[in-house]
């Protein structure tokens, strides 16, 4: 059971607050709600990211809200899943099989100001928490494959490159602020790139070419990231020739893991095929 804080006699709450003072009075008020909300079988009805088709895809099931207090709806979760507070009395989660935070429920329980929501964590902000955390990833075959995982942190890599790039046009002006967050992204950009090439070491890859479906085996990561940008580097060329025309043939390359054995890896990088040349 959740308590509702916001039907609490008035009474109680005067009595609280002359007793206890009013900040531990409320922050007492919000510890408790975080442990009713760990300990019980409801969730929030209000969904902030992600939707309820996408909860039940990953396996919950949801109740009607509850008359008495419609914020929470009783919910099943997924096998294996399970609740878990924090050392923020306003946030709590629900981790996987594996241990990871797959949603994240904020709870107000303050009775001037309660309020409940949560959101399905997705892959980029569970990488980013494991970068700013200092911890490795835990990957799967399903949400968060070893692949995903090298896009994903590669799109945050050139992120913070992006953005160090724009803190440098301001810090021109002299400001010091925009000379640190410029070096701030360029580190956060680094760590992002450490933590992929360490998920990436114990695996194979390669270069899908979308459009003509071709694979093609790189040595490392490196090799295929030099690969994918400069096939698409060519493709970009391609268009912009006088006769370009709608029908042309279109393709666009990304770096996968190599999808055949590591003994056709082998042969494929030293024969060192370029079919996508054409």
């Amino acid at each position: 059971m959740i308590e509702n804080t916001a039907r609490r006699d008035p009474m109680l709450h005067l009595l609280g607050a002359m007793s206890d003072g009013t900040d531990t009075y409320i922050t007492d008020m919000e510890a408790a709600g975080q442990r009713q909300l760990v300990h019980s079988d409801l969730l929030p009805t209000r969904i902030l990211g992600g939707s309820q088709a996408e909860f039940e895809a990953v396996g919950f099931e949801f109740g009607d809200p509850d008359p008495s207090d419609p914020m929470f709806r009783p919910a099943t979760l997924p096998e294996g899943w399970k609740r878990e507070g924090s050392d923020h009395a306003m946030w709590s989660y629900l981790v996987d099989g594996y241990g990871r935070r797959r949603v994240s429920i904020f709870y107000k329980a303050a009775f001037y100001d309660r309020s409940a929501h949560m959101s399905l964590n997705t892959v980029g902000s569970y990488l980013r928490d494991m970068l700013y955390e200092g911890n490795t990833p835990i990957l799967d075959n399903e949400w968060l494959t070893r692949e995903v995982a090298v896009t994903e942190l590669a799109a945050l890599r050139d992120r913070h490159l992006t953005e160090a790039a724009e803190a440098d046009g301001w810090a021109q002006q002299g400001d010091e602020y925009w000379k640190a967050q410029a070096a701030t992204h360029r580190q956060d950009a680094a760590k992002a790139d450490s933590l992929r090439t360490e998920v990436a070491s114990s695996a194979l890859w390669a270069v899908h070419v979308e459009g003509p479906d071709d694979v093609i085996a790189a040595a490392d990561l490196a090799e295929a990231d030099r690969k994918a940008a400069e096939i698409n580097a060519a493709w970009e060329q391609f268009t912009k020739r006088p006769d370009a025309s709608e029908l042309d043939p279109r393709w666009h390359a990304v770096v996968v893991e190599w999808p055949s054995s590591a003994d056709d890896h082998t042969e494929e990088v030293a024969r060192g095929e370029e079919r996508w040349r054409g």
